[in-house]
């Protein structure tokens, strides 16, 4: 399979799913039920891939800006595809029933090597790098505790053979800015993502380095984030009080911070540094 900068919406489509080796979920959009998100992909590039909970709160990731408005051709696949130029095009494609990804496609050496990627965040929200080369967006439950409501998850970029490019994303000034960096020998097409998971039920809990501090110290339940964490990490966390406690004095000692995956049945405290690690 390949593609080549005349290839249309549906190829473009095709080899997209062929290169990240997972095929996009059916629909361009779903409302959500229960606990799962409402997943929208943009209709054209100046719209946004926005995720809501039931209760209406969501986060958005905005296309890249275009030198036009351009409208976006959903293929028999579920990805969005917004076809620009000779050089690049754009597209978005649900995941699974809480992630969805926006994707740039590079046709040739000409394209741009630098993408903007401006997120909408919830009143109260801030969106900072996680320490492990992608970024969160989350609400300060307590000073010094940052709970997650989204995760973006450190991007990847495969050239025509399906070898990795070097890529990176960095926050800046409320936007996820991607720089995608293909060699001399780089095959084209170069595909990269952004991917994004909404946290409604799941979620990871951010300590920075004061509170984590705190726990070493004085432990688990006198820390700052026993009264206010969200359910279902509360319980767990009270349950877990010593293996947190542990976790942190780890992390105090290396000068990092503590962080905790959470989700029903699941409980991973580890430790992390750079983002909210300050």
């Amino acid at each position: 399979m390949s593609a080549t900068a005349a290839d249309g919406p549906e190829d473009l489509a095709a080899w997209i799913n062929h290169v990240a080796g997972v095929p996009a979920a059916p629909g361009a959009g779903q409302p959500g039920s229960g606990s799962m998100p409402r997943i929208e992909l943009p209709e054209a590039t100046d719209e946004l891939l926005w995720g809501a909970a039931a209760s209406g709160s969501g986060v958005g990731l905005r296309m890249p800006e275009t030198p036009a408005r351009v409208a976006g051709v959903t293929t028999s696949q579920g990805t969005v595809v917004y076809p620009l130029n000779d050089t690049y095009a754009l597209a978005a494609q649900r995941v699974d029933a809480s992630s969805a990804r926006a994707l740039v496609v590079l046709k040739s050496a000409a394209a741009p090597q630098r993408y903007r990627f401006p997120v909408q965040v919830p009143r109260g929200a801030r969106l900072v790098e996680d320490g492990a080369g992608g970024a969160v967006v989350g609400i300060e439950r307590a000073p010094g505790v940052l709970v997650s409501v989204a995760e973006i998850a450190a991007p990847w970029a495969k050239d025509a053979r399906g070898r990795a490019v070097p890529t990176r994303i960095r926050v800046e000034n409320g936007a996820l800015v991607q720089t995608v960096s293909p060699g001399p020998g780089t095959p084209f097409p170069v595909v990269a993502d952004p991917k994004i998971t909404w946290g409604v039920v799941t979620g990871t809990a951010y300590f920075n380095r004061s509170e984590t501090r705190r726990i070493a110290i004085y432990g688990a339940t006198a820390a700052l984030a026993a009264n206010t964490l969200p359910p279902p990490l509360n319980v767990l966390y009270s349950v877990n009080a010593a293996v947190v406690s542990a976790k942190a004095v780890s992390a105090n000692s290396a000068k990092h911070c503590l962080k905790i995956k959470f989700a029903a049945g699941l409980f991973l405290p580890s430790t992390y540094r750079g983002g909210y690690c300050k």
